[in-house]
Parts: C-alpha cells; sequence; structure tokens
C-alpha cells in the first residue's frame, strides 16, 4: 500500500509528488491525461525563485527561451506608468506545457514516486468515515481499486475528489470576467523585457514575451461577452488600444484565441478523514491576481511538510492538517479579496474630467517628481482605501 495517493499531476500534484518522494513517502500520482502536455494550456508568469530552487528547476526554467522580466507598465487609457518590479526579483512567462512537463519529470525521476497516465479516477473508496483509496479507470477501460493512507485531491478547480468527499465551500464569489488568450507573433516589443497590463474600458489586456519571439495576450473582459465575437474580433480589440495599436502592424496569431467562462473565485475546506486538497482543487482565484502556480507549488511544499510531521507520529492528522489550511487562508485569503477589488475597478468608468486631468498629471514633470518624492505616503493612503 502507498503512504499518499494524489489525483492529478499538474503544478500542484506533480510539485507535492516530488516533495514527499523526496522526503521518503510511496507516491502513487493518477492523471487522467496521457501526458502533461495534454491538453495544451496558457503561459503563466511565474515569480519566488526559492521555491523553483527547492524544485531543482529554476536554471531549466530560467533557459525555456522566454526572457527575464524585470519591468512593469501600467497604461490607464493612455496614461503610462513604467517601473523595474520590486515586489520579486525577476517574473518569466512559460508555458504550461513546458512547466508541466518539467515538474512531471522531476516527480517521475524519483524512485518512491509510481505515475499512472490516462488513469481517470471514478470514486473515493470508504473505510467507515474514512477516505482510504480510489478506484480509477485505465485506457483499456479496465477498473482498478488502489489504497492509501491519504488520498489527495490535486485535480484542478473541477476536481472531482472535492466533490466526491463533499468538500465544504468557505467562501466563494459570483461570476467573473471571462479570460481570452492566445500567442501572437509580430508583436513589435518593449526595449527591456516587460510585462503589460492596460485598463481599457471595462476589461484588461496583459501582455508578455515568452520563447520563441512570441507574446501571450490575455484579455480579461465583462462576462456577457460573447466568445465567438472575442474570438473573431481579437486583435482588432487590441487596436482599440491607441498605445498599443502601432507596435500590432505584423500581428498575426501563432495560435487559436482560447476563453474562460463562468470563473469565480472559491476557498475549500480543505481536509478531512484520510484526505486533503491542494492546489486549485483547494482554493481558485481568477487569473488577474496572476500568482496561482506560485501558490500551487508554495502549498504543495508546506503541505508535504505537515504531512511528514503527521507520518512522523509529531503531530495528530488534525493538527497537521489544521496547520497546513491555517497556513493556506494566511496566504490565500487577501490574494481572494485583493483580486476581487482588482476587477471591481473594471466596473468604475472614469469621470467626465479623469482622462484631462491624469493627462495634466502626465504633462508636467514637475508633478510627477513630486508624485514620487511622496510616493511612500500616498501608497499608504491607497492601502488604507482598500
Amino acid at each position: 500500500m502507498q503512504n499518499v495517493i494524489i489525483v492529478g499531476s499538474r503544478c500542484a500534484g506533480a510539485s507535492l509528488a516530488y516533495f514527499l518522494g523526496e522526503l521518503g513517502y510511496r507516491v502513487l500520482l493518477l492523471d487522467k491525461f496521457k501526458s502533461p502536455k495534454d491538453p495544451v494550456l496558457s503561459t503563466h508568469i511565474l515569480g519566488g525563485e526559492e521555491i523553483y530552487d527547492d524544485l531543482k528547476i529554476r536554471q531549466k526554467i530560467d533557459k525555456c527561451g522566454s526572457p527575464i522580466i524585470k519591468r512593469m507598465k501600467i497604461d490607464y487609457e493612455g496614461h503610462v506608468f513604467e517601473s523595474d518590479i520590486v515586489v520579486t526579483s525577476r517574473v518569466i512567462g512559460i508555458r504550461r506545457e513546458i512547466l508541466d512537463n518539467l515538474l512531471f519529470q522531476q516527480a517521475a525521476n524519483n524512485p518512491n514516486v509510481e505515475i499512472r497516465t490516462s488513469a481517470t479516477v471514478q470514486n473515493v473508496i470508504y473505510d467507515n468515515n474514512k477516505i482510504i483509496g480510489v478506484t480509477y479507470k485505465d485506457a483499456q477501460g479496465n477498473f482498478h481499486e488502489e489504497y492509501a493512507g491519504v488520498v489527495i485531491g490535486a485535480d484542478g478547480r473541477n476536481s472531482l475528489i472535492a466533490r466526491k468527499v463533499k468538500a465544504k465551500v468557505l467562501l466563494e464569489s459570483e461570476e467573473l470576467h471571462s479570460v481570452y488568450y492566445t500567442y501572437v507573433k509580430g508583436l513589435k516589443p518593449m526595449p527591456l523585457p516587460t510585462f503589460e497590463w492596460f485598463w481599457h474600458k471595462q476589461g484588461v489586456i496583459l501582455i508578455n514575451p515568452i520563447d520563441s519571439s512570441l507574446h501571450c495576450i490575455a484579455l480579461i473582459l465583462p462576462n456577457e461577452t460573447k466568445p465567438q465575437e472575442v474570438k473573431d474580433t481579437f486583435i482588432d480589440m487590441l487596436s482599440e488600444v491607441k498605445t498599443l495599436k502601432p507596435r500590432l502592424q505584423n500581428v498575426k496569431l501563432a495560435k487559436p484565441v482560447k476563453g474562460l467562462k463562468n470563473i469565480k473565485n472559491f476557498i475549500k475546506n480543505s481536509y478531512g478523514h484520510g484526505w486533503v486538497l491542494v492546489g486549485d482543487a483547494s482554493n481558485h482565484l481568477h487569473p488577474i491576481s496572476g500568482i496561482g502556480i506560485d501558490n500551487a507549488v508554495n502549498l504543495a511544499r508546506y503541505l508535504s511538510i505537515q504531512l511528514d510531521c503527521f507520518f512522523k507520529g509529531e503531530k495528530s492528522w488534525a493538527d497537521a492538517m489544521e496547520d497546513y489550511q491555517l497556513f493556506r487562508d494566511e496566504q490565500i485569503i487577501p490574494q481572494y479579496q485583493n483580486s476581487l477589488r482588482t476587477l471591481q475597478y473594471t466596473k468604475e468608468l472614469p469621470g467626465e474630467n479623469t482622462n484631462f486631468y491624469s493627462s495634466m498629471l502626465c504633462t508636467f514633470p514637475s508633478y510627477i517628481k513630486k508624485l514620487c518624492l511622496n510616493s511612500e505616503s500616498i501608497l499608504e493612503k491607497l492601502r488604507g482605501e482598500l
């Protein structure tokens, strides 16, 4: 019997399998897809270097072909603010198909980790009120049972494990803005690798450079937007931004536009008798937060520490899992609230004179210098209003 069964081999699941394997625990990692490249997902911005050092993949990430990004640009209806990024030493845009494969291989290379792909989990197995295993179907349609001391759901925001154990929803938002994204070629790049944020009408445009001289572009739009209309007019919608339009002359789609609708923030109870959730199965934030992957791997590491304490008898199951959930909540709840506030700003349209006074502010160098000289008190005031 395994110490742990992990359902889902993406970022949270593969990271957790690696950390537990390194601690000497026997792990069975199950995934319904044939390989970590199925299906092709999006591109994500990674920060936090330390966790990827712990996973022994940071150098591979930095050599994936995407430029290291150290600049941030925010464009509010043509009023542009740009600076070095100070909340982390650097960020990088990496395709999920690359990142997932790096994490998957790290787990696969550990002799304590067994991976079975094309394994679609069907149900959990109970002994009285405790989860003791799962049933899954293989690629040939055969059913199997596997047992472990702990079953972990790392199977995404639509987690089967969360549904089967009836994990209680602790916080949940209304349906939020939809997200549409693609890769483009031919976009004139910034002089230095830069993450770009455009406030435009009631939405947001995000742009970052990736490998192969491509850019990943995401449109975050009101939920009532029609998906096919966005896909048919994606470049035209970008052209509405006057500061972006001159850079689009040679732009072509390198991949079809993909979309996500019906997105909600949620935080669920993360554990019960014999089971625990991690990653998007446990908590999901709107992509505008830009920190989902870093959260997944950091929480996977912390969960591995708490499971180690439990298996060694240093903590009871309840104490270890309560510590994990408390750590999760301290990290995720502020981000949950911040992402909702950010999306709320998309609904606040400029007043009659807002653009004029914003332009006045940006036109006079002395105003900008005074703004910067007083940035500490201004930032404290803005934070106090949040």
